[in-house]
């Protein structure tokens, strides 16, 4: 046990005699584990000011884009467009309805809100039966015109092939204008006004049978018209057209009314009063033949 002591002894006396501390080696791994830590907490502030950026604008963009949907939203337009053997009904965001007639298109706004009028674009023919809104006139803007109302009833027909733009007034009062010109005029109530593009001459006529909106009444009214007139509505109606064999049929009168009828029953009436000869030549196309009036 005493030899044990002595060694030991023996081995601190030797530690002691043989160590010296590198201070500056320890303040240097202080100093560099102090600097690791500094480095890790301001890596933590940057991720944590990254965060905190990035949050922020991405609250910016999706407060931007909710103000540009909200926006878009107000002044979408929206597009209805018919084939050539159907109709539609709209409703508008005002409460007025349309009946849109075939091969037609029509372009509204989702809402009039944030508009000092009620504007809308068609191509093609429709029935109007518009809200009355004494502050909002409503306003129809074809290729050639424009027709303004306050609340009325009426038939719109703009087809682009077609040299006129014809608007026929049921109730109300509409005011009928050619674009980039003075020419105007007011309609009322069985009345149609019709802008011949060729002759860029607009003018209106007394129809009080209103045959230009037979095409969603299925209703067919002649008093006293003369077989042009006559010949019109139902080529118009029917989708058919007409061959007058001597011009002096047109100057006939004719009187019947029609409802939901077939063609072969309306042409049957005019052969049998008129005594006029009517010929198929053709799908669709009927040779008129007779004497005439005078």
């Amino acid at each position: 046990m005493a030899k044990e002591i002595e060694q030991i002894e023996h081995l601190s006396k030797h530690y002691k005699n043989n160590y010296e501390p590198d201070v500056d080696a320890g303040w240097a791994k202080l100093h560099a584990r102090m600097q690791a830590a500094k480095a890790t907490d301001n890596q933590k502030l940057i991720v944590a000011a990254r965060r905190r950026w990035l949050s922020a604008a991405a609250a910016i963009l999706l407060v931007a884009v909710a103000s540009v949907w909200i926006l878009q939203s107000a002044d979408k337009q929206l597009v209805v467009e018919t084939r050539a053997d159907e109709q539609r009904n709209i409703a508008l965001p005002d409460g007025s309805a349309i009946v849109l007639n075939g091969n037609s298109k029509l372009v509204y706004p989702q809402n009039f809100d944030k508009s000092k009028k009620r504007s809308v674009q068609l191509s093609g023919e429709a029935f109007f039966q518009v809200q009355p809104n004494a502050d909002k006139p409503f306003v129809i803007s074809t290729d050639q015109t424009n027709i303004t109302v306050l609340g009325t009833s009426f038939n719109v027909r703009a087809y682009e092939q077609e040299l006129t733009t014809e608007v026929e007034v049921a109730t109300g009062k509409v005011a009928f204008a050619v674009k980039n010109s003075d020419a105007s005029i007011t309609l009322n109530p069985g009345q149609t006004g019709i802008y011949d593009v060729t002759a860029s001459k607009l003018f209106y006529k007394s129809t009080a049978q209103l045959n230009a909106q037979a095409w969603f009444t299925h209703r067919l009214n002649f008093e006293s018209a003369s077989l042009s007139e006559v010949f019109q509505a139902l080529e118009r109606y029917y989708k058919i057209k007409f061959d007058i064999a001597n011009p002096a049929i047109n100057r006939c009168g004719y009187t019947s009314n029609f409802e939901n009828s077939e063609l072969a029953e309306v042409l049957a009436s005019l052969s049998l009063g008129l005594r006029l000869k009517v010929e198929k030549i053709a799908p669709n196309r009927y040779l008129i033949a007779g004497k005439g009036c005078d």
